[in-house]
């Protein structure tokens, strides 16, 4: 099962970031493009499986939608981004693909367990 990731920000969220977040942490990897843009699935290179999916972001301006469905999100208007990465080694370079990419963009990440 997969790893559900929530990433929150109040900046807007740039597909050119995740995928320098992603350079940064993934020796090689590929990118896929699903619907249109609607979410970008990285694979590493050589490998089927893959490493995370990332939903593109949606701007949540009700102050208190966000943190209702994450307790420890701001409670403020925010940038909400969803993810979801296996559980694995592999899930776990997509969990850190996550976790800089929040850093770049002065974020939140929230990770739930795989269930």
């Amino acid at each position: 099962m997969p790893r559900d990731i929530v990433i929150t920000s109040s900046e807007q969220p740039m597909t050119d970031v995740l995928l320098h977040a992603a350079t940064d942490v993934l020796p090689e990897f590929t990118t896929l493009e699903v619907a249109n843009g609607a979410a970008i699935q990285l694979l590493m290179n050589g490998q089927v499986a893959l490493t995370i999916s990332i939903n593109a972001a949606r701007h949540v301006k009700a102050p208190h939608e966000a943190c209702r469905l994450v307790p420890g999100t701001p409670d403020a208007p925010v940038w909400w981004i969803e993810a979801w990465a296996p559980t694995g080694a592999i899930g776990d370079q997509g969990i850190a693909v996550a976790n800089h990419f929040k850093e770049l963009i002065h974020g939140q990440v929230f990770i739930g367990s795989a269930t």
